[in-house]
């Protein structure tokens, strides 16, 4: 059980250091970035679901060699 437990700590941890990037800060409540992070989010998630569906585990959980 400590395997989940890291992996949400490290995201945590990755979000925090990514909010407080300059290039990021200044930008933070722009509709543009936060529409186009979700867009690329939602995008992102649909494909891994449609690999999944169709058996092609390894590009699934690799990203979308092959």
């Amino acid at each position: 059980m400590r395997l989940p437990a890291v992996a949400i700590v490290a995201a945590f941890a990755s979000g925090i250091a990514l909010g407080l990037h300059p290039a990021v800060a200044c930008n933070a409540l722009a509709l543009r970035l936060l529409a186009f992070s979700f867009s690329i989010v939602v995008v992102l998630v649909a494909a891994r679901i449609l690999l999944l569906k169709f058996g092609r585990l390894f590009p699934a959980a690799a990203g979308f060699q092959g």
